[in-house]
């Protein structure tokens, strides 16, 4: 008897764990990787949205080769090999992982606030393997960025 109820009681801290442990609104609800392991990866931009207006074609063109580079070692790039255009800088997560620091300390390009030369804090609404959601407010402007691998 006692066993059944020490089973009864794991299974029941585990689905609580599972029902819970979903850090972002957009989900995953469950992943065993790490936050730092699915923010690593070579992502391109799939959607720039700042006050409405959807800026991602100016964006794709200011960025070279369209093409973001998170590294797990806490710095990203987005530029061409020996090229002028780009951006590069390093992120810090924070906040049980649900907020990301994007600190752009060569930006190239235009479109703030990611041309911005300060860092910006990014609230994170999808975290998975292939795909990073993020939203932030600048200047009393809402500001979306989606990332696909």
């Amino acid at each position: 008897m006692r066993i059944k109820y020490s089973g009864i009681v794991l299974q029941l801290l585990l689905l609580e764990g599972f029902l819970t442990g979903c850090k972002y609104e957009d989900g995953p609800a469950i992943s065993f990787r790490t936050a730092e392991n699915r923010l690593k990866g070579e992502y391109v931009i799939d959607k720039f949205v700042k006050g409405g207006v959807n800026y991602t074609d100016s964006l794709k063109k200011m960025i070279c080769n369209n093409l973001l580079v998170i590294h797990k070692s806490g710095d990203f790039a987005a530029n061409q090999p020996y090229g002028s255009c780009g951006c590069i800088g390093d992120w810090v997560l924070f906040n049980s992982n649900t907020e990301l620091d994007l600190d752009f300390t060569a930006p190239f390009i235009l479109i703030e606030p990611l041309g911005a030369k300060f860092s910006i804090i990014w609230t994170i609404d999808r975290l998975s393997d292939d795909e990073i959601h993020l939203s932030t407010n600048y200047n009393n402007t809402f500001i979306e960025l989606f990332l696909k691998e």
